[in-house]
């Protein structure tokens, strides 16, 4: 679709041209921080944040929804990340999965990086966008607060950061 066309295109010629586009789906398959240190978890409070991520409507089908929550963080041993959004009065969690058991349904209100469904990890590398930086910060401090941790596992969730906070921005960061 041309859009300097657009304005001399009747409303039915836009409809037209709508109809021709295609959407499809994007799969998001499961995925961890690479080069993680193995043995080095790591949980962490964002606190109350805006977000925008995508969510399951009761429909079943998605929309954008933007909100400002707690959140918090956690990666695992193996580099799965993942965050979770905690109850605020007055403004509803987003809702990403649904399981079902004795009671008709509950709603899942986080999101990781091995979640079974796509909408999970599509949200959590969303997340993992807007909050990259604000991770980075949490954990540094924490694991050269624990005594049992080296300066080369420091080193090594640097480099782990390293692709998603380019090194320059990493090195004012971190001093």
């Amino acid at each position: 679709m041309d859009l300097t066309s657009l304005t001399s295109m009747s409303i039915r010629d836009i409809a037209e041209e709508l109809t021709k586009l295609e959407v499809k789906e994007l799969e998001i398959p499961k995925f961890a921080i690479p080069n993680w240190p193995p043995g080095v978890v790591v949980k962490g409070q964002l606190g109350k944040r805006d977000y925008r991520v995508p969510v399951l409507q009761g429909n079943n089908l998605l929309k954008w929804r933007t909100g400002r929550h707690k959140i918090s963080f956690w990666v695992t041993d193996k580099g799965v990340i993942g965050f979770r959004f905690h109850f605020s009065f007055g403004s509803r969690r987003p809702t990403f999965d649904k399981k079902y058991g004795s009671e008709p349904y509950s709603r899942i209100r986080y999101v990781s990086s091995d979640y079974k469904k796509n909408l999970s990890r599509l949200a959590t590398v969303i997340l993992f966008d807007q909050f990259k930086v604000d991770v980075l910060l949490r954990v540094l401090p924490e694991l050269k607060n624990n005594s049992q941790i080296h300066n080369q596992v420091i080193e090594e969730v640097k480099k782990a950061f390293e692709p998603f906070v380019p090194f320059i921005v990493l090195d004012q960061l971190t001093s």
